[in-house]
């Protein structure tokens, strides 16, 4: 969902600027107020290590695609991150989640500034994950499969040197 003043015309899917996929996510600036566009995160862990992960990039380096993760109850920033490439690029941000289940925390992403009109920022692949207290890596037993690749564990990334015939992931051998 986006926030007004943001509407179909400043925040939309985007098939011709995608990370991945048929389609990505454009914000534009409108030159006169925030265009904001947000997830509610549902159903997180109380007082756990989360991470958000995405790829971005912006249509000019005089704007930066900017992520936020937002407390609504107490209405308290928990943490932001940026991209100032014109080219994808990785960002993440690690955060923990209120002690108390029932704040009204988001995921908000849009740009650093509003002004002027007509600059982009582009997000794609954008992931909430918590971290596994028993493992240092989340999805550490390869049990989830990425949705991109189904060569690749999920939240697990090749190098640039391996490529995808030479990796699986298979259901057998569990112990």
């Amino acid at each position: 969902r986006y926030l007004t003043p943001t509407t179909y015309l400043t925040a939309y899917r985007d098939t011709g600027n995608a990370y991945l996929g048929k389609a990505g996510f454009a914000s534009k600036t409108n030159g006169t107020a925030w265009n904001i566009t947000q997830q509610t995160m549902v159903n997180y862990l109380p007082s756990t290590p989360y991470t958000l992960r995405f790829r971005g990039k912006v249509g000019t380096t005089s704007v930066q695609a900017r992520a936020d993760v937002f407390n609504y109850t107490p209405v308290t920033l928990v943490g932001s991150t940026y991209v100032t490439s014109t080219s994808w690029q990785s960002a993440s941000l690690a955060f923990t989640t209120p002690s108390s289940a029932s704040d009204d925390l988001r995921v908000d992403l849009y740009h650093n500034i509003y002004t002027p009109a007509g600059y982009f920022a582009y997000f794609d692949d954008v992931r909430v994950f918590a971290e596994l207290w028993d493992s240092f890596a989340p999805n550490g037993g390869f049990e989830e499969v990425e949705s991109y690749d189904t060569t690749l564990p999920r939240y697990w990334a090749r190098t640039g040197t391996t490529l995808a015939a030479n990796a699986v992931v298979t259901n057998g051998d569990k112990l």
